[in-house]
């Protein structure tokens, strides 16, 4: 592995919670095996130093947004959290410049979004995404509803949620 450039992803670049703890050990380890570590994620006054921060997309403040109580405030938190056009742009310029062999992808969902999906599948990276909850198949992340487990949105539609 050494001499391997590995790009690691996610939101955010500080120890925030269990997805951030893991990124941070991994980064040890793979360094520790001599690879080239990289790392893309949002800005934030609570960041870690980092090499690469000039390509972190810019913070979002959902509760701000949505404080606001405007439409305008959620028509932007509706808009930023399904499609990321600065993410695609900045994980273009960032691919480009850093040269992974390799990305792993952690919580990027909200902030970052899959809109950075398409330019690394573009130049051909292979991708290894590691999920941290059930959220792309559950909408509460558990698959577990008050009364017991429930997996209806997996077996039957993500929309499934709005009859439990």
């Amino acid at each position: 592995m050494a001499g391997l450039k590995i790009l690691l992803i996610n939101t955010y670049h500080y120890l925030r919670g269990g997805d951030c703890r893991h990124v941070f050990c991994l980064e040890k380890l793979l360094k520790k095996s001599g690879c080239d570590v990289h790392h893309f994620a949002m800005k934030g006054g609570r960041n870690l130093p980092c090499a690469t921060e000039a390509y972190f997309v810019s913070e979002i403040d959902y509760a701000a947004l949505l404080g606001e109580r405007k439409l305008l405030g959620a028509l932007k938190v509706l808009g930023k959290s399904i499609y990321s056009f600065e993410a695609r742009a900045k994980i273009s310029r960032m691919v480009d410049k850093t040269r992974p062999d390799i990305v792993h992808i952690h919580s990027i969902r909200h902030h970052i979004t899959t809109s950075i999906i398409f330019e690394l599948a573009k130049r051909g990276i292979p991708i290894v995404w590691t999920l941290h909850d059930y959220k792309e198949l559950c909408p509460n992340t558990t698959f577990y509803n008050g009364a017991g487990i429930c997996e209806r949105c997996r077996e039957k539609g993500y929309f499934q949620v709005v009859f439990n």
